[in-house]
């Protein structure tokens, strides 16, 4: 019996960015609990972004930014979220899709997604790796506990 192929890497990429949607959905209506910050980052050019002129000239590929004690109207709709943050002390309205996001940590939970550009398939840190407990360095760590999804595929 053949029918369409069922695209388990679009299905988990969906699944994933739906995580972030949800989580940030949920600090929205629920405030972030004390101690916590959201890394998020996204290609700065990606279609549906909407980012200051200013910054897209300092980050032209990718920007992270991190929600933690100073950010204000975050909004997740379905397809993307809204907030505004401070940059020299200046409000900045910012709009990005979830298909533009790279990468997404909340260290302190030990939780993290990278999606990689060009390819359907993320990378999914489910843990942080031993020893790691900078909430500055935990978002760009890639190490042993990284699963890629490659790894599965019938070669």
């Amino acid at each position: 019996m053949t029918g369409p192929a069922l695209h388990y890497e679009s299905l988990i990429e969906d699944a994933l960015r739906s995580v972030v949607r949800r989580a940030l959905a949920h600090v929205s209506e629920h405030g972030l609990p004390a101690g916590r910050a959201l890394y998020i980052t996204y290609r700065s050019q990606a279609p549906g972004v909407e980012l200051p002129d200013h910054l897209l000239a300092r980050y032209p590929t990718e920007i992270t930014i991190v929600l933690e004690h100073q950010f204000w109207n975050l909004a997740a709709d379905e397809n993307e979220f809204r907030v505004t943050l401070s940059f020299n002390k200046r409000p900045e309205n910012l709009i990005v899709p979830y298909s533009a996001l790279v990468r997404f940590a909340d260290p302190v939970a030990k939780f993290g997604v990278q999606f990689e550009q060009g390819k359907d398939t993320p990378i999914v840190h489910a843990t942080a790796p031993a020893g790691v407990t900078d909430a500055e360095t935990a978002p760009g760590v890639e190490g042993d506990n990284v699963v890629a999804i490659d790894a599965f595929r019938k070669k």
